[in-house]
């Protein structure tokens, strides 16, 4: 339970549970529940009373405080930027793949698996495409790329890609939302000027 929401652990990162899908996970998990009576084993029987209340209890044993942050470890850990990919947890200064865990509260993750030996010289060659000089330009991408897929927000950035028609910002978005899987949400300019923008 962390900020007024119920969260559960999907194998390589933590996503909203909807409150009818907490209630059906736990109307199954306690469906054929017992509990100890001077006559022996009696079935608990959930109802939506009985369920209420141990939410409640659940809310208190569980509650990650506000204050937290994602991404961080539930047991105070200290690691460096960790990107949870599909395979595990990099850690990007130290190239280290170590395996998921829920002890890591983090929301944000990429479908794509880890390879230390891999290159991308179809991204290199449409860098080439875009930026035939070493401007940084390149660099920047890069860092913008890393910056979205490790999950952190402590910079509080918002990244714009501007220039000409065919200058590669449709392609680069796409790329984001690939490396961010579902958690992609990319915007133009006329998406902010819109209800809920």
């Amino acid at each position: 339970r962390w900020r007024g929401s119920w969260w559960g652990w999907l194998g390589s990162h933590w996503a909203e549970v909807s409150e009818e899908t907490l209630n059906k996970r736990l109307y199954e998990f306690t469906r054929d529940a017992t509990y100890d009576t001077s006559k022996g084993p009696a079935l608990w029987m959930p109802d939506r009373h009985k369920l209420a209340n141990l939410k409640h209890a659940l809310q208190a044993v569980l509650l990650i405080e506000d204050e937290v942050e994602t991404p961080s470890w539930a047991d105070g850990r200290t690691t460096g930027t960790l990107v949870a990919c599909a395979n595990g947890l990099l850690d990007i200064r130290t190239r280290e793949l170590m395996p998921h865990s829920p002890l890591y509260f983090n929301v944000v993750h990429t479908p794509i698996m880890y390879d230390p030996s891999a290159t991308c010289p179809v991204f290199a060659n449409f860098e080439r495409s875009l930026w035939p000089t070493d401007d940084g330009t390149s660099r920047t991408v890069r860092q913008m790329l890393g910056y979205l897929v490790s999950g952190r927000t402590d910079l509080q950035s918002v990244f714009g890609l501007i220039g000409a028609p065919r200058g590669g910002k449709g392609t680069i978005s796409w790329l984001a939302a690939q490396l961010l899987g579902a958690s992609a949400t990319p915007l133009s300019q006329a998406d902010l000027g819109e209800t809920f923008g």
